[in-house]
């Protein structure tokens, strides 16, 4: 099973898990985890290549925010709404060591969820 913290903020909670498992079924909730994590190493590798963008480093956290929070990262979710509210007029070095602490922290936790989707 993924890590999970103390409960105040986990890595991934399997109660917002389940919540979705019951709206979309196993199967949608599979391919929405695929679609997560391509979406999830596609922001990571934009965040890598253009920290200075923090326009487009916004943008790409606003998704993030939500992905995550829907299928339970909340620490993932946490650290992409920081970098998308940060104060543009700084550079984001924190924020985005944040995000890429909690991406991989997800990355990992992700692959020890039980399948849902098709094989």
């Amino acid at each position: 099973m993924p890590e999970e913290t103390d409960g105040t903020d986990p890595v991934w909670d399997r109660s917002v898990y389940g919540e979705v498992v019951d709206l979309l079924g196993p199967v949608r909730t599979g391919e929405a985890l695929g679609l997560f994590e391509a979406h999830l190493r596609a922001g990571l590798a934009l965040v890598r290549t253009v920290p200075a963008d923090g326009e487009r480093l916004a943008r790409e956290a606003h998704g993030l925010v939500a992905m995550a929070g829907m299928l339970g990262f909340t620490d993932l979710s946490g650290a992409s709404r920081r970098l998308m509210e940060h104060d543009r007029s700084e550079a984001p070095d924190r924020e985005v060591r944040d995000l890429e602490v909690a991406a991989a922290r997800a990355l990992a936790s992700l692959h020890q969820i039980p399948h849902t989707g098709p094989a």
